[in-house]
């Protein structure tokens, strides 16, 4: 028994070690500034709509700058592939 105690216990380990994490990032609209929590399990949109009900800015028109390869945040790309990560380190 103590033998599939540590079994379960390991799994539990390495599920949520492979699950995305939010990560807090920084970002300034006018002369606000925001530390937003970012689930980086979604995509662009969700980001961009999370933005929108801080800043008021329409999803559409939203742009971020600072991202991995310079690139645009597009509403379907995957959040765990733009580098927020790094910005969050800075």
């Amino acid at each position: 028994a103590d033998g599939d105690g540590d079994l379960d216990a390991r799994s539990r380990t390495h599920f949520d070690t492979a699950r995305k994490m939010p990560v807090t990032i920084g970002v300034k609209w006018g002369k606000n500034s925001y530390d937003v929590e970012v689930d980086t399990s979604g995509v662009g949109l969700d980001l961009k709509t999370q933005l929108f009900s801080l800043t008021g800015v329409p999803p559409e028109r939203i742009k971020l700058m600072g991202l991995k390869g310079g690139k645009q945040l597009t509403d379907d790309v995957p959040l765990a592939d733009c580098g927020l990560e790094d910005l969050a380190a800075k």
